[in-house]
């Protein structure tokens, strides 16, 4: 794989752009972009979504690293670990669930709609998502389990293994599109959007860990992925249930 894209040297400094943060950096911008011209479309207050996804960012950035501690002690490497957010080793379900906090209390304290925003930026969580995980290709990481017949070579572990990133980015992108079908249909504000994200990607989350073949912790037989994914799908039938019963605003 190819985890450093180029270096730049400046005089006596040397920098290095790495593939996995320029992936990220191209996810985030176009999930911003899909998220601000979505509050176009159903004439949200752009101002307040752009400043959801910027906090939402930060957020994302520090609940991400700080599992990635929690998940793989090991990594903890004196008090330095735990300030450098933006260094080496993040966990999408961290970053996701400090992301969510924090919109949930922002919109709360601004008594906006939770539910008609989230309809509204799920489908962009899915894009933005899909480049971080071409991303995780490229660095090497999140690889699956080893296989000669369906595998490409990883040079971070030496053989061939299951491209689960690559799997991932395209049922993420994939994703996006039937989220952003099924917001035309049911519009945004009964929780639908959201209810079918967390289904959707639950569902998928949880069966391509079995595929995966980086070591993680395991909790009574299940990666920790497992088992958040399975409280997500419960949330999101229980939104998909809810809004079924509520009248399209």
């Amino acid at each position: 794989m190819h985890p450093i894209l180029a270096r730049i040297t400046l005089g006596h400094f040397t920098f290095n752009i790495y593939t996995y943060g320029l992936m990220a950096a191209v996810g985030i911008a176009c999930g911003w972009a899909c998220a601000i011209l979505s509050a176009h479309r159903y004439k949200l207050q752009v101002e307040l979504v752009d400043r959801i996804i910027f906090y939402s960012i930060i957020a994302g950035l520090i609940g991400s690293h700080y599992l990635y501690l929690i998940q793989y002690p090991e990594s903890f490497k004196g008090w330095w670990s735990l300030v450098n957010i933006l260094g080496a080793g993040r966990v999408w379900y961290g970053g996701f669930g400090a992301a969510v906090l924090f919109a949930v209390i922002y919109l709360k304290l601004h008594r906006k709609s939770v539910l008609q925003y989230f309809d509204l930026i799920s489908p962009c969580v899915a894009l933005a998502h899909g480049f971080g995980r071409i991303g995780c290709f490229f660095n090497g990481c999140c690889y699956g389990l080893p296989s000669k017949k369906f595998g490409i070579f990883l040079q971070s572990v030496g053989m061939k293994v299951v491209p689960t990133q690559l799997i991932s980015a395209f049922f993420l992108f994939l994703l996006f599109f039937i989220l952003v079908l099924i917001r035309r249909v049911f519009g945004i504000g009964r929780g639908i959007v959201l209810g079918s994200y967390l289904v959707l990607y639950g569902a998928f989350r949880f069966g391509i860990e079995f595929l995966r073949g980086d070591p993680v912790p395991i909790w009574f037989h299940l990666r920790f992925s497992q088992w958040v994914s399975l409280v997500l799908i419960l949330i999101g039938f229980l939104l998909l249930w809810m809004g079924a019963r509520k009248k399209r605003k």
